[in-house]
Formats: structure tokens, sequence, C-alpha cells
């Protein structure tokens, strides 16, 4: 019985780890995705990005 439960709460760990991956990949992604607009030009185009993003959200 106490094997199966260990079981368990491995699987529930690589379940946890798993999800906080994918968030934190998801993170890189997007700022990656979103760092340029926001870096390379002036306060114009920092204005459209924003509102970019507004539209995608």
């Amino acid at each position: 019985m106490s094997n199966s439960s260990a079981t368990c709460s491995r699987l529930n760990l690589y379940f946890f780890a798993t999800l906080c991956l994918l968030a934190l990949s998801f993170t890189v992604f997007w700022h990656m995705a979103r760092g340029p607009c926001l870096a390379r030009e002036g306060d114009a185009k920092l204005r459209n990005c924003t509102s970019d993003r507004s539209n995608v959200l």
C-alpha cells in the first residue's frame, strides 16, 4: 500500500514539475516575442506595441 502511494506522489511531483516548466517556457517565449518590439524603437512604436498587446489579450 505504501508503495502505491509513493508512486502516486512521484507522479504528482512530475506533473507539477512539467507544469512549471511549461509555464516558464511560455513566459520566456512571450518575452522573446515581445522584447524586440519594446526595446528596439521609441515611444510611438512602444505605444503601438502596447495597443497590439491589448488587442491580442
